[in-house]
């Protein structure tokens, strides 16, 4: 194996370096690494996936295969940079668990689910969900950089009818302005941008925000009932050319998705309670979210419980991970990396059990004391004053949200190591087929009785979570008896289908009378659990 890229996992990707960095991978080793685009954004932009498996054993999509996701909200760089770093691990590793697990299992690995939104965030430090659609109204603030430093940051305004004041604390902070209270100094604070159509009245922020992780097949809601929620279910075609990729691999038996909020480990349920679970898919989400709070440190929690102690469950509509639990009839994790509070010092539990806005305004200066600590990150910009063309007078600055989104970039490695290592235990858990127990009997002259079994030796049953059993994609695993020349089949058809199998030592009994002499062959295969097959000698 050559020697390790050396690639920077401190560090946040733009689109033509990502693009060289999986390039370097699929060139590095071409055996175990191939870079292939599964569609095209809005902007052009390609979206790039990295297949990972030793292409010398066999066809990759005739594999289980698990995929990776990140950067699917465009402020989210780490994503990006996770999983590159999980891509590098499985490219340049040279253990022999490793050698094994990739002659079996196929990785996908889209580090960039949202290119043009993730490039914006990058470039600009401006805020973005997923995509910026402009709303079509007077007096509409379009974002843009009117002073000139390569950012879209904040705007404040001067005023009497301000509804904003700086913090007494720290007046770098913006904060509501409170009741009674007359000694200002009062802002208005808008996006940095031109103000359209303008007839000298209020600017209004008239840009909507889509979230594509709203935008999943999965119990979809329009917009009026879930913000960002898009047009239809995957009208983002960056959303829809994942799930056109995984309709086409129905051999997809677990998926992660990387994103930054407060650390934590994700798993289903989305939209309702744990208790309308299947008791045994919970108990097996129960038991791999453990394994990733082993490895990561981060707490496991369901999506709905992703909030504030003392908010009301979530319910969020087209989310990734109810899409890939009910319809791909699998158990997909989230990990939310973390964001410049935990670089601050504030933990995800300290944060959820906060229960006043003095409290999270206390974690605002936290993040802005950690700044003052560490301003090469560049994670505030200062209040400047600039002569706005529309406006007059107004100061612009605040923090850049690319950075406030993503924890500290320089300890993105150690906690990449952590997910990559519960990755590599779910993977390791992928369904696999085994023929065992053959054996060929004389039955009488050029008569033969053959016996094998097929089992499923992995960690997961054939058709994966039990939401798996009704998906249509996940066939029963099949065998087929492939007779020699001069043989004849006496007793059932040659191909059976098994049923589905069962984790570990789930198997089929199987028995066949052939007429004649020669070498038979067995396969067995399966859409989620791989092939098997074994020469079989008769008669010799």
């Amino acid at each position: 194996m050559p020697a390790p890229l050396d690639l920077r996992f401190d560090h946040f990707y733009g689109y033509q370096e990502l693009t060289r960095a999986l390039e370097q991978l699929a060139t590095l080793a071409p055996d175990r690494a191939r870079r292939h685009s599964i569609g095209r954004s809005p902007e052009g932009r390609e979206l790039w996936m990295l297949m990972v498996t030793d292409f010398t054993q066999g066809d990759p999509e005739r594999k289980p295969a698990y995929l990776i996701h990140g950067n699917l909200h465009a402020q989210e760089l780490s994503g990006t940079t996770a999983a590159l770093f999980v891509a590098h691990h499985l490219v340049t590793g040279d253990t022999p668990e490793l050698r094994r697990l990739l002659g079996e299992v196929a990785f996908y690995i889209v580090p960039r689910i949202n290119p043009d939104g993730a490039e914006y965030a990058l470039t600009t430090g401006g805020a973005i969900r997923s995509r910026l659609v402009p709303l079509p109204m007077r007096n509409a603030i379009r974002p843009a950089d009117v002073n000139g430093d390569g950012l879209i940051l904040r705007m404040r305004l001067r005023c009497e009818d301000g509804d904003q004041r700086p913090d007494r604390q720290d007046p770098r902070l913006m904060v509501p302005r409170e009741p009674h209270d007359d000694d200002g100094p009062f802002y208005r604070v808008f996006t940095e941008g031109i103000i359209e159509e303008w007839d000298g009245g209020e600017p209004r922020e008239a840009s909507y925000h889509k979230d594509f992780n709203r935008n999943w097949g999965a119990n979809w809601r329009p917009e009026h009932q879930q913000y960002g929620a898009g047009d239809f279910p995957f009208s983002e075609p960056e959303l829809r050319a994942v799930a056109e990729f995984a309709a086409a691999h129905p051999n997809i038996f677990g998926a992660l998705g990387f994103h930054t909020g407060c650390n934590a480990v994700l798993r289903p349920p989305a939209t309702r309670a744990d208790d309308e679970l299947n008791a045994r898919d919970l108990a097996v989400l129960r038991e791999l979210g453990r394994k990733g709070e082993d490895a990561t440190g981060f707490k496991l929690r369901a999506v709905t419980q992703y909030r504030l102690d003392e908010g009301r469950p979530n319910r969020l509509q087209g989310h990734f991970t109810d899409w890939a639990y009910e319809h791909l009839g699998i158990y997909p994790f989230e990990i939310e990396l973390g964001m410049l509070y935990q670089s601050a010092g504030i933990t995800t539990d300290q944060y959820f059990a906060s229960k006043s806005d003095e409290e999270r305004r206390e974690f605002d200066r936290a993040i802005l004391r950690w700044h003052d600590a560490h301003p090469e990150a560049g994670a505030f910009v200062d209040w400047l004053p600039f002569e706005h063309p529309q406006l007059g007078r107004v100061e612009i600055g605040g923090l850049r949200m690319s950075a406030f989104a993503n924890p500290d970039p320089r300890e993105l490695p150690g906690i990449a190591a952590g997910c990559t290592r519960f990755i590599l235990e779910h993977a390791g858990r992928y369904p696999h087929l085994r023929i065992v127990g053959v054996r060929v009997d004389a039955v009488g002259g050029d008569i033969f009785r053959i016996r094998a079994t097929v089992m499923n030796t992995g960690g997961f049953p054939t058709y994966i979570a039990e939401t798996g059993r009704d998906v249509r994609a996940n066939r029963s695993p099949v065998a087929r008896l492939e007779l020699g020349d001069g043989m004849e089949m006496l007793s059932r058809e040659a191909g059976v289908e098994l049923g589905h199998l069962g984790a570990r030592s789930g198997k089929r009994d199987l028995e066949w009378f052939v007429k004649g002499r020669g070498t038979a062959r067995l396969v067995a295969s399966s859409v989620k659990a791989g092939t098997a097959a074994v020469e079989i000698p008769v008669g010799g």
